[in-house]
């Protein structure tokens, strides 16, 4: 029996024609340009109400992207590859992009303790806080801050811990949204894939950025192959389910007959401690033209070298005729987040600050370190992770025309209770092989906390107006790949 050894990603990669047999060295450029009208429902005003927004916006179906791939023939049943991918936005030619809900986040991060929901104003105005951009009653969530207080603590102190905690907020997590919420927002050249290697007999060894195994599992088993918002993936962004890419990374990858695998290490280059920001992961599966099942596992550790967001996906697909049906299902778990421990730092000293220097409130709150405590490990808590999501779907193949119907779920485990459902249909029409018009329709419904906002392949949906509220995207584009 003749064996090949390839991963899939290896093979889209590179081209039929650089990997004809009579091509020593071949360097392809390629890409895909996707570019749609959408409407997005559900997303909040200035006034803090519920508004639609229109735009036009890149790579709902799929990422738009160009880049180059290269292969040499190297003899012996050995090959160079290399790999550069960069991120096109166009809408607006840049290389990053933002949600349409901009930095605002989720109400649930500044709940202090509780379940995770804001509580609602108190008919006494004067006991009332503005946190969040919401009106919420300052003695409950004072009274939240205030625990382990060795004294009982008067009202007009919850009020006013309330309102610094609030203040405090409202600088961080913009700041924090600012730096890291949307995508690619270093801005990186090649921020999709970046990697070289060698195929050899005996599999793959490549270096580089580079997607991770659970995430590959997790495209494998979506019908969509993770393409715009109807997948089960956009449940969650804040913070995200699973690493889609790692920078710094080491892999394997072997593919023999049907079965194919990876093991992947990344490396975390965090200078005196080499169990920091590390990530390894594994995959493996078996699929065929009919048929197919796999499972993916990354685990990785925060910027502290502690054990954080460790991510398990299973999936499988079966193929009838011209419809294929696919379950995909992820476990997520991060009870020490990766890059928050300076975040948490800021609230603790941003509280103690504010209370410290105002002595008027000093006299009045004189708890300022139990009250910055209670406020950064309530804003730390609000990124830990402890979910499960689903995801099924169906398609429909008939000549030019394709159909996907979806539906996803996402069960949080934590007291925030931030339960999400999807479902979506998309229907995309082949003008040519390479050349298609595609529509996408999906309705999010959000639970008690949750306020996950659609969005597209390529971005971000970002977060609703309110917690527990229903929102719609629809898209109509078109997508030429070259």
């Amino acid at each position: 029996m003749k064996k090949t050894i390839m991963s899939t990603a290896v093979l889209a990669a590179l081209s039929s024609a650089s990997l004809g047999v009579a091509a020593q060295t071949s360097v392809t450029l390629y890409g895909i340009v996707d570019a749609a009208i959408t409407n997005v429902s559900g997303v909040r005003t200035s006034t803090g109400d519920q508004g639609r927004v229109t735009a036009v916006s890149s790579g709902v179906l799929d990422g738009s992207r160009w880049g180059i791939r290269g292969t040499e023939d190297l003899g012996g049943g050995v090959r160079a590859i290399f790999l550069l991918e960069n991120r096109l936005e166009i809408d607006n030619g840049q290389v990053s992009n933002r949600p349409v809900s901009g930095t605002q986040v989720p109400e649930r991060f500044f709940s202090v303790g509780g379940s995770g929901s804001l509580p609602a104003p108190n008919a006494t105005a004067a006991l009332n806080v503005n946190c969040g951009g919401r009106t919420t009653d300052g003695s409950v969530l004072g009274a939240r801050l205030t625990e382990g207080a060795p004294t009982a603590v008067p009202v007009a102190a919850q009020v006013a811990a309330a309102q610094v905690a609030c203040g405090v907020y409202g600088q961080a997590y913009p700041a924090l949204a600012s730096a890291s919420y949307g995508v690619n927002i270093p801005g990186r050249l090649f921020d999709r894939q970046a990697f070289m290697g060698l195929i050899t007999p005996v599999g793959a060894f490549l270096m580089g950025r580079q997607y991770t195994p659970a995430f590959e599992t997790f495209a494998t088993f979506d019908v969509t192959g993770t393409s715009s918002n109807i997948g089960p993936g956009q449940l969650a962004s804040l913070p995200a389910l699973l690493e889609i890419r790692e920078s710094n990374t080491i892999s394997y990858r072997i593919e023999l007959g049907g079965i194919k695998a990876q093991a992947m290490y990344g490396v975390g280059e965090v200078v005196g401690s080499e169990k920091s920001s590390r990530l390894w992961g594994i995959n493996g599966s078996y699929t065929t033209k009919d048929f197919g099942f796999g499972a993916g596992h990354n685990e990785r550790t925060n910027e502290l070298g502690q054990k954080s967001l460790k991510t398990t996906v299973i999936g499988a697909y079966g193929v009838f005729g011209p419809f294929k049906f696919t379950g995909v299902a992820g476990q997520f778990k991060d009870d020490a987040p990766n890059g928050i421990a300076a975040f948490r730092t800021q609230v603790l000293n941003g509280v103690v600050a504010t209370i410290n220097t105002n002595p008027a409130l000093a006299a009045l709150v004189p708890n300022a370190a139990l009250i910055g405590r209670n406020a950064a490990n309530a804003a730390y808590d609000a990124f830990k992770q402890d979910g499960v999501v689903y995801g099924v779907g169906a398609e429909y193949k008939s000549g030019p025309h394709k159909i996907w119907a979806t539906y996803n779920k996402y069960n949080d485990k934590r007291p925030f209770d931030a339960d999400v459902e999807s479902a979506g249909l998309a229907y995309i029409y082949s003008l040519s092989p390479r050349t298609s018009l595609y529509t996408t329709f999906v309705q999010f419904m959000n639970g008690r906390t949750a306020q996950a906002l659609p969005g597209g392949n390529g971005f971000l949906g970002g977060v609703s107006f309110a917690p527990n509220t229903d929102n719609r995207g629809m898209a109509f584009g078109i997508q030429h790949r070259f």
